[in-house]
């Protein structure tokens, strides 16, 4: 998992959620499809999205809307 997809994984961790349990919950690859991960243009402003993961899926939310 590379650095840019860590950094989205817990920006998207559940509030209510330990984020070991999110990150352990990600791990699996059917989890990654069922549990699409927000990401936002400020987000792809500071990371470099050409090294986020593919085995994930993502969508593109305005800066405004709240994470989990």
């Amino acid at each position: 998992m590379t650095a840019a997809t860590l950094a989205v994984l817990r920006a998207n961790c559940p509030k209510g959620m330990n984020e070991a349990e999110w990150l352990k919950l990600m791990e699996i690859p059917a989890n990654r499809t069922l549990f699409p991960l927000r990401v936002t243009q400020g987000m792809l402003d500071t990371l470099d999205a050409k090294k986020l993961d593919l085995g994930y899926s993502y969508v593109l939310v305005n800066n405004s809307s709240q994470m989990h």
